[in-house]
């Protein structure tokens, strides 16, 4: 297999001496972190490990076996499939279709014959009639995070921690103005493409999809998160509120479908582009993307699962990346909402935080420094990154498609568009895209 190149992550600057997670080599790697566990009396977890109850087969999506990597992903044209279309050889051997994924179009994970380069391989499907894309298979990673220290905002619903959540103040996102109506997004599916969500967690517990989720990283059921990242994120879309135990999400009582595409090793392009495809299969009205690569253009086979994914009516949020430069893949991609962070300044106010790609691709900003939300073994912790703005705009989005749930992708992406604060120069710009999302100004 040949050897993939991978970005090396700048560290993101912290406001504290705090340990915090780092990234060597594209990859995620753990040193000590600030981590609060509160006394809580959740239901026991069950004694194995929750297990989907679907299988990726029924929804045209071939899994590759666990450890099967592949080195080419290739689309084909609309309407081709193999093997009704001979593959081409390569040394003398044919290559092997060890991943399938089929969109309006279908994607193939080619594994090449022993000694081949990948070069080698694009040169032999460039020119086959059937193929429209190639791309290397490159790895995918989630966005770096930092625990710093805690800050405070003002107090509202009896969650006790709530107050450490500044992104949820009334003079920054103010979503006060959702919670007090008790606004319900109870039956909208929010998929949580990451590193699993953790079922058990008492903030969350009872509306994690697991039955219905999946593992594209090891080729199983179990989505659970070992890492922490993506039940962080769920927990800014919709720990439940109200309920005089730790923090709460966006939205309350929205629903949590775990795709698992990566963990504290990485991912690959086919396991996120399979899960785009998995989640709109399995009813996501909104898909959250908090994993990115740096690229400096979109890549045409992220362009055309987002696409589909719109098409099927789901919403599409992702980050923009952390890496103080362009904005990454995917949320360079035509249709992605791409989100860019804020951070606190010393005196009041917001700023583009330090950490946060920026670009003319950004469609808006919420607050990703310093965050405070739940992670595995009923615990919290404070991050930082574009991954954590992200979910503020997805819970947005769900609560637009509870309201508005006759609305169509447009609708609800240009309502999103105009309920924000215009943080930058008047209009759209590179760092706040339309501006900071303002829950006040949502049309609920």
């Amino acid at each position: 297999m040949s050897p993939f190149k991978r970005s090396r992550a700048r560290e993101a600057r912290r406001s504290s001496p705090t340990l915090a997670p780092a990234f060597i080599g594209g990859m995620l790697a753990f040193l000590t972190g600030c981590s609060i566990s509160l006394p809580m009396t959740p239901e026991p977890p069950p004694s194995a490990p929750p297990t989907s109850q679907v299988n990726p087969e029924d929804h045209a999506i071939t899994v590759p076996a666990q450890g099967e990597q592949g080195e080419l992903m290739i689309a084909l044209k609309p309407g081709e499939h193999w093997p009704v279309v001979p593959m081409p050889l390569i040394r003398g051997q044919e290559p092997q279709i060890i991943g399938r994924v089929a969109f309006d179009n279908e994607v193939l994970v080619i594994k090449l014959p022993r000694g081949a380069t990948v070069d080698e391989g694009i040169a032999a499907f460039r020119t086959h009639p059937a193929v429209m894309l190639i791309s290397p298979h490159r790895e995918t990673s989630a966005l770096r995070w930092d625990l710093p220290r805690f800050k405070a905002a003002a107090y509202r619903p009896n969650d006790p921690m709530l107050n450490d959540v500044w992104g949820f103040g009334e003079g920054v996102t103010r979503p006060n103005t959702v919670w007090e109506r008790r606004l319900s997004a109870k039956g909208v599916r929010i998929a949580v493409i990451d590193t699993g969500v953790d079922p058990n967690h008492p903030e969350l517990q009872g509306r994690v999809r697991w039955e219905l989720g999946y593992n594209f990283k090891d080729s199983n059921g179990d989505s659970q998160d070992l890492s922490g990242h993506g039940t962080h994120v769920a927990g800014l879309l919709a720990a439940a509120g109200n309920n005089g135990v730790g923090i709460a999400g966006v939205a309350w009582d929205a629903e949590i479908l775990p795709v698992k595409i990566m963990d504290e090793r990485g991912g690959t392009d086919f396991s996120a582009l399979a899960g785009i495809k998995y989640a709109v299969e399995m009813g996501a009205k909104v898909l959250n993307l908090s994993f990115s690569r740096p690229s400096d253009k979109s890549n045409p086979l992220f362009n055309l699962a987002i696409e589909y994914a719109r098409k099927k009516g789901a919403v599409v949020v992702v980050a923009a990346g952390n890496d103080r430069g362009k904005v990454g893949m995917p949320a360079n991609s035509p249709g992605a909402i791409a989100v860019s962070a804020t951070q606190q300044m010393p005196h009041g106010g917001e700023q583009l935080a330090t950490f946060s790609n920026s670009g003319s691709e950004i469609s808006l900003s919420a607050p990703g420094a310093e965050i405070l939300s739940t992670v595995p073994n009923r615990s919290y912790k404070t991050m930082s990154g574009t991954s954590m703005a992200a979910p503020f705009v997805s819970g947005a989005a769900a609560l637009l498609w509870a309201a508005h749930p006759d609305w169509t992708v447009e609708q609800i992406e240009q309502a999103l568009f105009a309920a924000c604060a215009d943080l930058g120069p008047r209009g759209r710009d590179p760092m706040f895209g339309y501006g900071r999302i303002d829950f006040s100004r949502l049309p609920l």
